[in-house]
């Protein structure tokens, strides 16, 4: 049942809305229409809300209104869809080394929001190849990425060929090949049959180059595993890695990783962030 309003009660909640979304009082005829939706039942104080926040005007302010409300040490970058501010590290890395060919591959990929990828292929014009075994996420993908330069891999990705059941965790994001994985999070919710693929495979049948900028692993549980097999059993030395390791390792003790001494050869430790750790090609 929607709320009714007095008319001096939709016209000061208006005025807040105004003042704390846009950092403005309301004009005139905006004010007057917002007020009298309020008073006649035609809207409510959250529908109220949500139309000033999706508007153009709030999309031209956001920098103004995080200075306004956010400390400066506390902002994360616009520009940044990666679930723990991953990408600050990107560039921090692209700053200081450039880059070569603009080329990133996002192994679980799953979507948009909480991606390595997404921000470089939308606003820096990279090409990406996605590469997710979890075919619920596929559909969603495609539609988040749309008019970027990707190609999707439908495909998991361990360190041998062949078929193997993938595990449904409690959300898409765990879902893994790897079923202790799947479950740590909570009951398994199904499995389905996938074919798998050594990381390598699938960068020569898409032609990415040996030496691609960016390799994102974020493959629950089957990480290292498919690093090490890269490096291990092929030419491909990216020259930043960012892979997941969870949280309770120390992200400097690459041995104790289980990283191979390939791995271990050719990479350095450059910055850690969440349960990711970022390897740079170093040799």
């Amino acid at each position: 049942m929607t709320e009714s309003y007095t008319q001096t009660q939709a016209d000061n909640l208006v005025n807040i809305a105004y003042e704390l979304i846009l950092l403005r009082q309301p004009d005139p005829p905006g004010g007057a229409a917002a007020a009298e939706h309020l008073t006649s039942g035609k809207g409510d104080i959250r529908g109220l809300f949500e139309t000033l926040l999706r508007s153009e005007e709030f999309a031209a302010l956001q920098a103004a209104f995080l200075h306004h409300y956010v400390r400066p040490e506390s902002r994360r970058l616009l520009l940044d869809h990666t679930q723990n501010g991953e990408f600050k590290f990107i560039l921090e890395f692209l700053m200081a080394h450039g880059r070569t060919n603009q080329v990133i591959v996002d192994v679980g990929a799953r979507g948009r929001e909480r991606s390595n990828s997404y921000d470089l292929l939308k606003h820096f014009g990279w090409r990406g190849l996605l590469i997710e075994a979890n075919p619920r996420l596929h559909p969603a993908i495609r539609e988040a990425f749309a008019g970027t330069c990707f190609e999707l891999e439908h495909a998991a990705v361990s360190d041998f060929e062949g078929t193997a059941d993938f595990y449904f965790g409690v959300n898409d994001d765990v879902s893994s090949l790897n079923q202790l994985a799947a479950a740590g999070w909570g009951d398994i919710q199904g499995q389905t049959r996938v074919t798998v693929h050594r990381l390598d495979t699938l960068l020569d049948r898409h032609h990415i180059p040996v030496d691609l900028d960016i390799l994102s692993l974020d493959i629950e549980g089957e990480d290292v595993r498919a690093l090490n097999r890269l490096i291990d059993g092929s030419n491909y030395r990216p020259r930043l890695i960012v892979i997941e390791i969870g949280d309770r390792l120390d992200p400097s003790d690459l041995a104790a990783i289980g990283l191979s001494s390939g791995v271990l050869r050719h990479y350095d430790y450059f910055a850690h962030c969440g349960p990711n750790l970022f390897l740079k090609r170093g040799h």
